[in-house]
């Protein structure tokens, strides 16, 4: 039988295959770069713009309490009711069986609650919860706020404070002083420290304009009778709060918060 030759293959089709597969290969990592790029592109959006779009939905609040010694006897609780009829929420507890102090919120870390009508009713524990403080608010989309629940001449009070946004004229250092021993001291730069008055209701309010940049510091004593210096932080901008209260050892503690909840 007379042997046919195997053809060879046309330079054309090898030419092809070639450029199919070297096509390929490079395009096949390049659309794994590019979906990688994407991805992370997606994951380094920045965080504060989706705060932002996020406190379009919800209103914040955070929660700052001195009510009594934690030897005291008596405790308290407080309810949050949001008015919001067929809305599917319910009574909430913020704390319950308190004696001492409570805070919520770190830095700009609020709690998120639904916009609308909200009523704050705190209670004196017992067989039969007595009512002895309730405030009412309408949370607007994107605001904070602080609500407060201390002594105020020997009686338990609630002070709601709208924190954010505030008009520029209002920004400044606001100190909330919710003990009545130690005394508290303010010192702006090398000035005469100013006392700060024990007040649920009336900070003492510094404005940006009158810290010029100069270094604000809290003066108080300890319960060894130490003098304590805490430093507060303040870059002439926005709205900083501290709360003068007590910590989970009973002990006296400034604490400084910056009063925006979205952006740093």
């Amino acid at each position: 039988m007379k042997n046919i030759p195997i053809q060879p293959e046309s330079t054309l089709s090898t030419a092809s295959r070639w450029s199919w597969t070297s096509f390929t290969a490079v395009m096949i990592p390049a659309l794994y770069c590019l979906g990688a790029f994407v991805f992370i592109a997606a994951q380094e959006q920045p965080a504060n713009e989706a705060d932002l779009a996020a406190g379009q939905q919800v209103a914040y609040v955070r929660y700052w309490a001195v009510l009594g010694d934690p030897s005291s006897q008596a405790t308290y609780s407080l309810f949050a009711t949001p008015d919001n009829p067929g809305g599917g929420d319910e009574k909430q507890e913020v704390f319950s069986g308190l004696k001492g102090s409570y805070r919520s919120g770190f830095g700009k870390d609020y709690s998120k609650v639904t916009p609308g009508k909200r009523r704050y009713t705190l209670v004196l524990d017992g067989d039969m919860q007595e009512k002895v403080a309730e405030v009412e608010h309408d949370f607007e989309k994107g605001s904070a706020y602080v609500l407060i629940a201390a002594f105020e001449h020997g009686k338990p009070v609630l002070n709601l404070i709208p924190e954010f946004p505030t008009e520029p004229e209002k920004d400044g250092i606001y100190i909330y002083n919710l003990l009545t021993e130690p005394a508290l001291k303010v010192q702006i730069g090398n000035f005469e420290p100013e006392v700060v008055p024990s007040s649920v209701f009336l900070p003492l309010h510094i404005p940006a304009a009158k810290t010029g940049g100069s270094p604000v510091t809290l003066l108080y004593e300890s319960k060894r009778k130490t003098q304590i210096r805490n430093a507060v932080r303040y870059d002439g901008h926005g709205r900083t709060t501290v709360v003068f209260m007590r910590d989970g050892y009973s002990r006296p503690a400034a604490f400084v918060y910056s009063a925006n909840p979205v952006t740093d």
